[in-house]
């Protein structure tokens, strides 16, 4: 980013238009698929990306969490990979979803899911078919540091 008000746009509404807060995250703006017409949409036409950091870049809790699984699954190692999950649970957070699934190894068997007990947040599952007392206590560990975690 050269200026305070470049940037690649709203993660919900994809507005570039938008400016950003003194701490990078995005002003007030309408929702752009019902600009002018909030009567469109239930709650009004405000997006609801107000707040979060803008399309490349990660907020607090997407970075902590990245940082909290990098020990635990080397892939996180490579930045691409990291950017990949971290922009994920940005967008999650950002607009939280049921469907939210992140993989975190090749073969499928670590993955993000949602956290039910609390909306925008993740949690680490096992989808082994032989899941081990190792992989049972990793989970535990895991879930019990993402849900301390804040931003």
């Amino acid at each position: 980013m050269s200026t305070a008000t470049e940037h690649k746009g709203c993660r919900v509404c994809g507005r570039t238009d938008v400016g950003l807060k003194k701490d990078g995250t995005l002003r007030m703006h309408v929702h752009a698929a019902y600009k002018g017409s909030g009567f469109l949409r239930p709650g009004g036409s405000r997006c609801d990306g107000v707040g979060h950091p803008p399309k490349g870049a990660l907020g607090t809790y997407a970075r902590t969490v990245v940082d909290a699984l990098r020990p635990h699954f080397d892939d996180l190692g490579k930045l691409y990979i990291a950017e990949v999950i971290g922009e994920a649970i940005q967008k999650h957070r950002t607009s939280p979803s049921n469907a939210f699934e992140a993989l975190l190894d090749e073969r499928g068997n670590w993955r993000l899911k949602p956290d039910g007990r609390d909306t925008g947040r993740v949690r680490l599952a096992c989808y082994r078919f032989t899941e081990s007392d190792a992989d049972r206590d990793l989970v535990e560990r895991i879930n019990a540091l993402l849900a301390d975690l804040r931003g």
